[in-house]
């Protein structure tokens, strides 16, 4: 009953740093 939880973390993590970097790579330019 885990594996879902487990999942929906990874995947909320996996888009905060996609967001992270993006929002360094558009304040580098």
């Amino acid at each position: 009953s885990c594996i879902p939880f487990f999942l929906a973390t990874v995947v909320i993590g996996n888009l905060v740093v996609l967001n992270l970097f993006l929002a360094l790579l558009l304040s580098n330019f």
